[in-house]
């Protein structure tokens, strides 16, 4: 939980509005990972609310608030994820994770091109060659949708392919 505030009081209007004002948010997150097979798990998250922009890892638009008809305002957005941790050997494991982001936006104070909701599928392997070191490769496919109107020329959607390569060495 927390309270937000606004003051430009003195200075440029913010979706014409000139002035103070506050608003309180509240979040909440489930998070947790349970053993199936070994050392393989299960992990998940969920969380939800108003104001929680900036806690949710992977969120497009991580702002946690706008000034919406003269007010203050959070936004609501939920998120899930779940995915699956495989331990090949001590040295290697992948994961496969899938997860959702969905932002109730207040229109018109953000732009119907603001994405809105955006789903991901991440698949990964690690190796560790040698103790505090870590080699990773990632392989990530997300659409992203916004509240605007799709037309037979324009669409709401995109895709994104992404891979990621990481080195690692602790000290």
């Amino acid at each position: 939980m927390r309270h937000l505030t606004f003051n430009n009081s003195g200075q440029a209007p913010v979706n014409g509005y000139a002035g103070g004002g506050g608003v309180t948010t509240a979040g909440w997150a489930v998070q947790g990972k349970f053993k199936t097979f070994g050392s393989d798990s299960v992990q998940y998250a969920v969380t939800g609310g108003d104001g929680v922009g900036r806690y949710l890892l992977g969120a497009v638009n991580n702002t946690s608030a706008v000034i919406n008809n003269g007010q203050l305002e959070g936004i609501r957005q939920q998120a899930f994820s779940l995915g699956y941790q495989r331990v090949w050997s001590p040295t290697w494991r992948s994961n496969l994770i899938y997860g959702q982001i969905k932002s109730n936006l207040p229109h018109p104070a953000v732009p119907l091109t603001t994405p809105s909701k955006v789903a991901a599928l991440l698949a990964n392997m690690f190796w560790t060659p040698v103790p505090n070191s870590l080699i990773g490769l990632e392989f990530e496919r997300a659409e992203v949708t916004n509240d605007a109107v799709a037309t037979p020329t324009l669409s709401n959607k995109g895709k994104n392919d992404r891979v990621s390569l990481s080195f690692q060495y602790g000290f």
